[in-house]
Formats: C-alpha cells, structure tokens, sequence
C-alpha cells in the first residue's frame, strides 16, 4: 500500500497580517506565498490574545487554503525568544541536550519566566581533543506561547512539525543565496510595522540577539486585502512614526559597540549590516542607516531575491528561511 507524504506548509504570524509559504500546487517546485489581513485583537507583540476569536479566523483560513491535515512550521514571538550561549557536558546528544538544561532550569540556569521552553545547538569545534564541554547556543520561550499557537493548529487538524526562530530563518535564507561570509560579523535587523528584531551573526553563529518594540497604533495603518497579497501603508503625516524609526536606528549604534566593547572587549565588530522585513519604510530605514553608518548596508529586498526566489518581495524573507528549513537548493 503506497501512502501519501504529508505536506508541509510555514506559517508567520505578525499583528496585522498572516502569511503563508507552500508548494505551489500548479507549478512543481515553486513557492507561493499567501497572506491574509489579521483582524484587530486577535494577536499582540506575536502572542495569541483572543485564543476563541483567533480559532474562529484560522479554522477558515484552514478550510479556504485547502490546508487541513498538513504539517505546519511557524514562529515563536520574537518578543518572547531569550538566548545564552551554554556549555553542554561533550557526552551529550539530540534531545539529552535540552533535558540537561531543563534539568539545570532554577540551579545553575535561570530565567525570567516559568515553564520555559528550551532548544539547544550544539557548536562542535574541529579540534582533535576530546574537551569536556563544547559550546552552545540555548533559544529559551515561555511555553505557553508556544503552546498556545500548537493548541489551535491542532484543533483546525494541523499537524505542528517545528516551531523557529525567525532569526535562523533569516540566517539560512541568506546562507543559501551565498550572501553571507563566514568569516564576517553581520547585523540582521527584521523589522515589522511595530517591531524590530536585531540580531549578531559571527563566523556563521548566532553571537546577540535583542528584540524591540516600535510605537505605533494599528489602527492608524491601512492594512488592505487585494487577492492573495495585503498591502500597508500609512497615510497622513508619518513625522511621528518616523522619528520611533530613527530612534530605533540610533539604537542600533549602540547596540553595535555594547557588542564590541562590552562583550568582546573591542576584538570584535559588526562588519556589515543586513536589513530586512515588511516594514513598508523599508527603503526610507536603508537609506537613513546607509547615511548614518560607515560599514556596508545590504537590504533583502526583491531584485536582491529575484535570482533564487522569483516574485518574490522583502517582506517575504523570514519566511522563505522557514519554507527552506531541511529543505535543499
């Protein structure tokens, strides 16, 4: 008896909009990507905050994209993601690894919530010694908001395969577009309408990560459905918004020289900075930063994703990085 494969589909789940990355189903191979206006309510800073309301919308969106009893990847809330690097006992593997850090949660690790969710990477070295420990990278949520979003994909007959963080995502697309050198130190900054996430790749690991809020009212934005795509903008005077965009700028210098003074001890920096997001100012922030600081700025944007991804646009990044996760290209 042949059975079918079960298909997988990556969900991002932002404040205002829903986006869907699948094999597109009239063209072998590609991707399409869906999205849907969110209705004001439903999510807050990522998190579910209307669990019977935030059913109701997704069990439809299930039934309209002909998604059911699909495996599903999503993200966990930027707002809610913490990150240590951790030295792991050299003995362990897989899921040993995070069952010692569980273990470990009130002694010798602590965190600043409860029931902590805990992933681990584990950063082997090509050293010839056996060392007693090698590093790692510890990604630590609250699980209840995990465990919220994997409560209504299973109630709406989704089958919930991983859950990631966006700045991995991030991390891999650029990995396989060949626009990362390993040898650098790079600043990813992702920024939403009223987010910003940053985080320090060095030598092709995460090294700092810090999320931030942006100040603004959702319901001052136009957020409208055309067909399968949603379209933001702000309208009237954007002076105010603008002016949390250059503060949130200015932070980025200073998170640049925390890294390399106060972590490093000046033997280290960001060589260059990487912008990406759906910020619909996204072209407004390159430039302000382009302006503002010395060392090379790229922005993923369209024509920088037309040679792998086509039809593709900046906002759709973080989750092309999902769609790629065990995938080849």
């Amino acid at each position: 008896m042949i059975f079918q494969k079960k298909k997988t589909v990556s969900i991002l789940i932002q404040d205002y909009v829903i986006r869907l990355a699948m094999t597109d189903k009239q063209t072998s191979g590609s991707i399409e990507i869906i999205e849907k206006v969110i209705p004001s309510g439903l999510i807050e800073e990522g998190q579910i905050t209307d669990e019977s309301g935030f059913y109701d919308f997704f069990k439809k969106l299930v039934e309209e994209w002909g998604i059911k009893k699909h495996k599903v990847r999503f993200f966990v809330p930027d707002s809610s993601v913490l990150m240590k690097p951790v030295s792991i006992p050299a003995g362990l593997k897989g899921t040993a690894i995070s069952e010692h850090f569980m273990m470990e949660t009130g002694q010798s690790i602590h965190f600043p919530f409860e029931n902590p969710l805990i992933d681990v990477i584990r950063l082997d070295s090509q050293s010839r010694s056996e060392p007693d420990e090698v590093p790692g990278i510890l990604f630590a949520s609250p699980e209840e908001d995990v465990q919220t979003f994997t409560n209504v994909f299973e109630d709406v007959k989704l089958i919930p395969e991983a859950a990631e963080v966006k700045a991995l995502a991030l991390h891999r697309l650029l990995f396989s577009m060949n626009a990362l050198d390993t040898s650098r130190t790079y600043l990813i900054s992702d920024w939403s309408v009223n987010g910003l996430n940053i985080t320090i790749f060095s030598n092709g690991i995460i090294d700092f990560m810090r999320y931030q809020p942006i100040e603004t009212i959702l319901g001052n934005w136009e957020i409208e459905q055309d067909g399968k795509q949603v379209h933001i903008r702000l309208p009237g005077d954007s002076f105010l918004y603008e002016q949390q965009l250059e503060d949130r700028i200015t932070e980025l210098e200073r998170l640049m020289n925390f890294y390399r003074f106060s972590l490093h001890k000046g033997e280290k920096s960001v060589n260059e900075l990487i912008i990406s997001g759906d910020n619909p100012f996204l072209e407004w922030i390159t430039e302000k930063v382009n302006e503002r600081y010395e060392i090379p700025v790229q922005m993923i944007d369209h024509q920088r994703l037309l040679p792998h991804f086509q039809g593709m646009e900046a906002k759709h990044a973080a989750l092309l990085g999902l769609f790629l996760k065990g995938a080849t290209r």
